[in-house]
């Protein structure tokens, strides 16, 4: 999705500057009378209109292609293949665009030479300088684009080792309740031999403990699931309405500036101004990105950690209901009780020291 927006981008800007670079040049024309006033109002709007046309059916034709792809069941299973199809769907609609685009250029020309009076060789002195400052934008546009690619790189980074955490933490997890049982297994399997009780207890004792947090893990894993949606979906909408405050911001600042230099002639200063502030409002989407990125991760976090805390102190309660009973099932004194608890608490203080240190 970051690709396909940054490559939507990219076309809205060469279309704006070619549309702008052509106004300017023609304004130019009139001013000399070269043209007429209503010629080129009349010329403007038909190719403001065929590049609007353009646009539109080039980014329909993608959107078909694409959710072709992503209905295919086949495709839905591998999401690397999926992405990569996706990206081939891209390459070939920008190669469509660019084609486009030059397509537009023949017929302006064509137009031109059947539409205005001016000569040919006016005419192809005006079309050498929109080519020559196209050539100037995709350069621009060409070094903008790898700066965002080198950004989004970093960005997915991010994610995937945001993504390879949680994971690890899910292990983790899972680890810690088994370290649990053995822990607790240990602690009374060594406690009654020390006391002298009968051991056969043991085993049994330690699958019920077991059950019990098994049973613990499953009632909270349903509810955070429940808890994760709720809260994915109230990011989600968080994110689509911080992103579209600043859109229409930045849509603002190109309305303005576009109106501000509607009647410039400076067609190369203008390539410059109107560039750097499109860069500029690339580099706010990459920084609310980020953000974004970053408090989502926090808050699944938080979340996730809320679950874990409650899951320990729930486990722990089940510890000391399952040793408090022991003295009822192996007639085991209140003191040896409490020797237990104590044991397996230092049991457990000393593994999440140990595995503090070691993730």
């Amino acid at each position: 999705a970051a690709i396909v927006s940054m490559e939507k981008s990219i076309e809205e800007e060469k279309s704006a500057l070619m549309i702008h670079q052509l106004n300017s040049l023609l304004r130019q024309k009139m001013k000399k009378k070269a043209i007429t006033k209503n010629f080129f109002h009349k010329f403007m709007k038909k190719i403001k209109e065929d590049v609007d046309d353009i646009g539109t059916m080039i980014e329909r034709e993608r959107e078909d292609d694409e959710e072709k792809l992503r209905n295919n069941q086949k495709l839905n299973k591998d999401t690397q293949t999926l992405e990569t199809e996706l990206q081939k769907i891209q390459t070939h609609y920008s190669n469509k665009q660019n084609q486009a685009q030059i397509e537009l250029r023949r017929k302006i020309r064509k137009n031109l030479v059947k539409l205005s009076e001016m000569s040919t060789t006016e005419i192809d002195d005006l079309m050498t300088k929109l080519v020559n400052n196209m050539a100037m934008v995709d350069e621009k546009i060409g070094l903008e684009q790898a700066r965002q690619k080198r950004a989004l790189d970093q960005r997915l980074l991010k994610r995937r080792q945001a993504l390879e955490y949680i994971e690890l933490e899910a292990v983790n997890d899972k680890q810690n309740m088994d370290t649990r049982v053995e822990k607790f297994k240990k602690t009374v399997s060594e406690s009654m031999a020390d006391s002298g009780k009968v051991e056969s207890y043991s085993d049994d004792i330690v699958k019920e403990l077991a059950n019990k947090f098994d049973g613990i893990k499953k009632y909270h894993a349903k509810g955070y699931n429940n808890l994760s949606r709720k809260k994915y979906d109230s990011l989600a909408n968080s994110r689509l309405t911080k992103f579209s405050k600043l859109v229409e911001k930045q849509d603002m600042e190109i309305s303005e500036l576009l109106k501000t230099e509607e009647k410039s002639e400076n067609t190369t200063d203008f390539i410059k101004v109107y560039h750097d502030l499109i860069t500029q409002h690339h580099m706010e989407r990459e920084k609310l990105c980020e953000e974004l990125d970053q408090n989502d991760i926090k808050e699944m976090r938080d979340l996730e950690q809320e679950r874990t805390n409650k899951e320990n102190e729930e486990m722990d309660s089940e510890v000391e209901k399952t040793v408090k009973n022991l003295t009822s099932r192996t007639n085991m004194t209140s003191s040896e009780v409490a020797r237990i608890i104590e044991n397996h608490k230092a049991e457990m203080e000393n593994y999440n020291v140990f595995f503090f240190f070691t993730t």
